[in-house]
Order: structure tokens, then sequence, then C-alpha cells
């Protein structure tokens, strides 16, 4: 009774899958002779094809840029055949060259139905035997004598295979395998906008008020926003992330290292505290943030601290925030300010000026001051230096010792490097 059980199963599953084949291919046809189309007729037309054989019409995928023919998808009922025929056109080839062969033709044959069925072809099994036999025969005459016996009484005891049992054998083992058509996988570009909270805790000493602190990533524009915590509380949470949306914009989807839970809270709790923002929670991608990890974050905390030892560490926070933004990331190819505000943010003077001449000026007296030298040409040969493309060699050698070794401090030497 299980047996009749399973096939009638496996039958089901079968006619299942040839009629959501058909129903797809129909779809695909419509999509592409109606005049007005839906959103789901131009996804449809983006990700499949129909391509004429000599079965008739078959669905396939879009061709993509540098493909020189499409994949054609397969129905359940013919990958034995396929996998059958090109393994043996290919004189019983093995799982890679087997897969390489069919994905130049076809799109949904794994690699684990390819491998179920070279367990199960008799031509693999009498070539493992022939390898064993020229193996042993390099050993003693005695041993390959016993040895030979034994192979060749396992080979005569195991029971031979009907194909068209391994036929039926495949078919219900594929019913698990990644031979689906399903046209509602859709990816959807909103839900790309994430953003990544995370709470850290920081070792601090004793009597101070912050104890933790608060990573919120923007995982489009890789820009960080860090706020010290006095205590782990949702509340607090709320109000420093409110301070970041209000501003900067909220994204689709909060995720966070600290659990689901955690973020489930922080949406519910931030809606009712301003209706007009909503944004749910999701489950952390692995891969949705390439770029400083917390580890990062903490040691750079940490190197502020040493060299600022009369401070707190909650006090250095902002010009930490400040060097992760203005440094370059290679997947945006500039400068996370640079992709929120288009460029880093401005440092006033020091924008346009060396340390040299912007370190004695106080006031805009001094400023307008010195913008006139400059204009006037009064301090015309370090005007040549600057804008010269080939500074003269003789210039360079009355140029001060000191001119290129400036005494910039950390700060500026970072906001030059990124800029």
């Amino acid at each position: 009774m299980r047996c009749k059980g399973q096939t009638v199963r496996g039958q089901t599953v079968r006619h299942t899958r040839e009629a959501k084949y058909t129903r797809l291919l129909e779809l695909v046809k419509s999509a592409k002779t109606k005049i007005k189309k839906s959103p789901a007729d131009y996804r449809r037309m983006k990700r499949y094809d129909i391509v004429n054989s000599s079965s008739g019409e078959r669905l396939a995928m879009a061709l993509t840029p540098g493909q020189k023919r499409p994949q054609i998808l397969v129905r359940l009922k013919e990958i034995y055949d396929i996998i059958r025929n090109y393994h043996l056109r290919m004189n019983h080839a093995g799982r890679t060259r087997l897969m390489y062969e069919i994905k130049q033709k076809y799109k949904n044959i794994t690699a684990a139905v390819v491998m179920l069925y070279l367990s199960l072809c008799e031509g693999c099994k009498d070539k493992v035997a022939r390898r064993s036999k020229i193996i042993i025969s390099n050993e003693t005459r005695e041993t390959e004598e016993v040895s030979k016996a034994d192979t060749e009484k396992s080979v005569k005891i195991q029971p031979r295979i009907d194909p068209l049992s391994s036929r039926d054998v495949i078919s219900r083992d594929i019913t698990n395998c990644d031979t689906n058509f399903d046209e509602d996988e859709k990816v959807y570009p909103e839900l790309h906008s994430r953003g990544q909270m995370d709470i850290l805790d920081v070792t601090a000493s004793k009597g101070e008020s912050y104890k933790y602190l608060m990573v919120y990533r923007d995982l489009v524009t890789k820009y960080i926003h860090l706020k010290p915590l006095t205590s782990i509380n949702v509340d607090e949470t709320v109000e420093a992330l409110l301070e970041i949306f209000l501003i900067f914009g909220a994204p689709n989807v909060l995720q966070s290292k600290n659990g689901m839970s955690v973020t489930k809270q922080i949406c519910r709790r931030m809606y009712t505290a301003f209706p007009d923002l909503k944004v749910v929670s999701g489950e952390q991608k692995h891969a949705s943030y390439k770029g400083q990890n917390n580890q990062d974050i903490l040691r750079m905390l940490s190197d502020w601290l040493k060299e600022n030892s009369s401070m707190k560490w909650y006090q250095g926070v902002k010009y930490v925030q400040y060097v992760l933004n203005t440094t370059f990331n290679m997947n945006l190819h500039r400068t996370p300010s640079e992709a929120v505000f288009g460029y880093n943010p401005k440092r006033g003077v020091a924008t346009f000026m060396t340390k040299n001449e912007y370190d004695h000026l106080h006031n805009e007296t001094d400023l307008k001051q010195a913008l006139e030298e400059k204009e006037s040409g009064k301090n015309s040969e370090e005007l040549m230096l600057e804008e010269s493309l080939i500074p003269s060699c003789s210039f360079i050698k009355f140029e001060p010792d000191d001119s290129f070794n400036t005494g910039l401090d950390d700060e500026t030497m970072n906001d030059s490097e990124s800029e």
C-alpha cells in the first residue's frame, strides 16, 4: 500500500509541475502579444523567453549580456532522457564534464540529479570495477587471484537495475531539487532600502553615564551614525534612531545583529511615537554590508582614547564617525559622505588653505588680509609651487625644509586623503 501511495503522490507532483510549466509558457506568450501590459507581464518578459525546437515551443531564460544562446527550461519527465543522452554520448563522463555541457543548453538540471543518475549507471560501476582490477594486478600473484575472485563475486551478486526503474527513482527524487518554475519569486527594489542597528557594550570606567554604543548603518550609502547610550532601553534607542531618521531619512527595513525580536519592538515603538514614519523589521542579510565592522569601530574608538587620555570615550564618538564617513569606500567608489551629500564635510578655512596659511588667522579681518595677499601675488612663489604641474627644480631648492613637514594633525591628514 505504501508503494502505491508513493506512486500516486509522485504522479500528482509530476502532473502539477507539468501544468505549472504549461501555464507559465502561456503567460509568457500572452505577455509578448499583449498591447497593454501589466507589471507582471514586463517581469515575465524580462526573465523568460519562448524558443522553437523540434518538439515545439519551449520555455527558456531570457538572454543576458554576453550569452550566446538561451538556456531552456525542461519539463520533469525530460530530465532523465537528457542526462542519459549526454552521459552516453560523452562516454560515461563524470559530474563536472556533464554539468558543463548540460548547462550550455539547459537551465534547471541540477548537480544533485546528475549525481543520482551516475550512482545508478551500470556502465560507471563496471568502469570502477575495471579500475580496481588494474590496481590489483600490481600486487603479488596470490593476492591478485584472491582479490580478483572477491571482486568478480561482488560484481556478480550486485542486482542489475532496470533503466525504467532508475528513471522512476530519479523522477521521484528530483521533485525535491531545483526544478520549480515559480514566476512569483520577485525581487522588489524596495527591499534593498535597509538599515542595520547594533548596540555594542563598551568597557567604561566607573561612574560614567554612557556604557553602550549604538551603531546605525545605511546599507545603501554605507553612511554610519554613532550614538552613545546610557542603557539598553527601547525608548532611548528609538529616540536616537528618530534623531537620525527625521534628518537623513528612514529605511524601509531595519535589521540588527541583536536579533529580530529587538527590531520588532523598536519599529513598533517608533510608529507609536511618530505615526508618519513606518519601518518594518527584517532578518539580517549576512552579505548585505561590506565595510568597517563593529570591532573595527571599537578599535578606532580605543585608539582615539589612547591619544586623548584626558577625555571620555563618548566624547570621541563624533570624531570616529567623521573618519568613517570620509574614508574612501571601494564598493561606492567614493566616501559615504559623498554618497549622501555629494561632497565631504566642509572644514571651514582649512578646506581651501594649508595649515601654514590659516594657522595665524583669528578673525574675519585676518582672513580678508590673507586672501588679499594671496590674490595680489605677495606669496607668488608659494602660489607657483601649488599651481604648477611640473615645478622648477631650482625653485624647490629654495623652499624651506619644513614646507613639506607642516605638522598636520591626524584629523587633517585623514581629510586630505579622503578628498
